[in-house]
């Protein structure tokens, strides 16, 4: 193999394995969509005093999908990266729930990436949306974590260490779509005309104020019930308990249709338990939570909360799930009819795993041991905990990263010594940090 292979691959796996220096300088970054809101170009800006040629980066991009579907979106490197023959890359795209992450590196052996005044166009991203189809694409954070600032991470010329810096004045694009095929344009600025505008960030707790479905006037039907997103529903007056016409505190005219709420989801460790959070709405009488499903883009009402001061939530959900939700605003008219605020932007969450059940320990051979485990529901790994007294420290002694993983043959232990062994599972949140199960009940050997 040629010494530059050797080289080049050096880099690529540098920016795969190495941990980063971080630095204070910012990259700076735009996202560009053509007019069907289809095709997201990133154009990248060389980190601020940095002297060195580039070589070799990495970023992360994410698709939050809010109404309809996508097949997985691909990622393209631009003709300019693409020309020279000494290339290493990869844009690997996973899927969590309704949102869809790109983990994008590219290696260039005696290629200066950002040669052309400083900046270059990366690549494109590229979308195939249902009929109708409502998105947020935009940069993320470090393993595609939604919150937070945008990175890049590279690797100069001398290839001495990995370099990470924010990337600042990008903002996410709206991806819209309508029914009869049409893109429309979100409401807001418009983002897709070239220019570096201040970033927004799109955080696993925060919407974004003025997105969503506008609201109309309608009435409710039970909780539980199937809507189309931003359907309203029939009521016979009289039949709406709790909420009086006009109660909101503040006056008739002070109910803004057009605003939406902002919704914050967290999840705790070792529960299926969400609690919801939200801004409260001026002139609102109450609130409605949605259950969203972004494979039928539909949305299905679990809460009607009947005090426009209540602006939290909580609910037991099932183990290890990936949910969508979103939250909107009513005020109850004179005619016992209700006006709908905008719904919040959906928010996307994940419940932590179920407790791990039926431990199982046996000997393999005189120094090896096989642990075996059962769970109900999904996880994505298993930890293994090992102590040499029951009440005693717990040092994990393997994590398997696998879901379907029930049993782990490789333990070692001292002949004569009792061990005490528990299994926990895990998920990974949406912001990219793992939530734990309750540990099994311990065992010995």
């Amino acid at each position: 193999m040629r010494k530059w292979i050797y080289i080049l691959l050096a880099s690529f796996l540098m920016l795969l394995y190495r941990p980063p220096s971080f630095v204070m300088a910012d990259a700076q970054g735009v996202l560009t969509a053509d007019s069907k809101k289809e095709n997201i170009t990133v154009t990248l800006k060389k980190p601020a005093g940095e002297n060195d040629a580039v070589t070799s980066l990495r970023f992360w991009m994410y698709v939050s999908v809010s109404e309809g579907s996508t097949k997985q979106p691909s990622f393209q490197f631009s003709e300019a990266l693409k020309s020279s023959e000494k290339i290493v890359s990869s844009a690997a795209v996973t899927k969590q729930g309704s949102v869809y992450t790109a983990d994008i590196v590219v290696a260039v052996k005696d290629f200066d990436i950002f040669k052309n005044g400083g900046q270059a166009v990366i690549g494109t991203l590229t979308l195939q949306p249902s009929d109708t189809f409502r998105a947020q694409a935009g940069l993320a954070g470090v393993s595609g974590a939604q919150s937070g600032q945008p990175v890049l991470q590279y690797v100069s010329a001398r290839g001495q260490a990995v370099q990470s810096v924010p990337i600042a004045g990008v903002r996410p694009v709206e991806c819209t779509k309508s029914a009869d095929g049409t893109a429309q344009n979100p409401s807001g600025p418009s983002d897709s005309q070239g220019t570096v505008i201040p970033n927004l960030p799109v955080t696993s707790g925060q919407g974004t104020p003025g997105q969503g479905t506008p609201g109309q006037t309608g009435t409710p039907g039970q909780d539980g019930t199937q809507t189309a997103p931003g359907e309203d529903e029939s009521q016979t007056p009289g039949t709406d308990t709790g909420a009086k016409p006009g109660s909101g505190q503040d006056s008739a005219q002070t109910f803004d249709k057009k605003k939406a709420l902002t919704l914050k989801l967290s999840v705790k460790n070792s529960t299926g338990r969400i609690t919801f959070k939200w801004s409260r709405a001026a002139g609102a009488d109450g609130y409605q939570i949605y259950q969203y499903d972004p494979d039928t883009g539909k949305s299905r009402r679990i809460k009607t909360i009947l005090n426009p001061d209540k602006t939290s939530y909580s609910k037991e959900m099932e183990y290890g799930t990936a949910y969508s939700f979103r939250v909107r605003a009513f005020q109850t008219l004179k005619n016992n009819k209700r006006s709908y605020g905008r719904f919040s932007q959906v928010m996307h969450t994940v419940t932590a795993p179920a407790k791990v059940t039926g431990v199982n320990i046996s000997r393999r051979s005189l120094s090896k041991t096989v642990i075996s485990w059962k769970i109900k529901g999904a996880a994505e790994g298993f930890q293994i905990y090992r102590s040499t007294g029951r009440n005693g420290k717990y040092t994990r002694i393997k994590t398997m990263a696998k879901g379907t993983a029930r049993k782990y043959t490789g333990i070692r232990q001292t002949r004569g010594r009792v061990y005490y062994y528990k299994v926990r599972a895990y998920v990974t949140g949406t912001d990219g940090k793992r939530i734990y199960g309750k540990f099994s009940s311990v065992k010995k050997m």
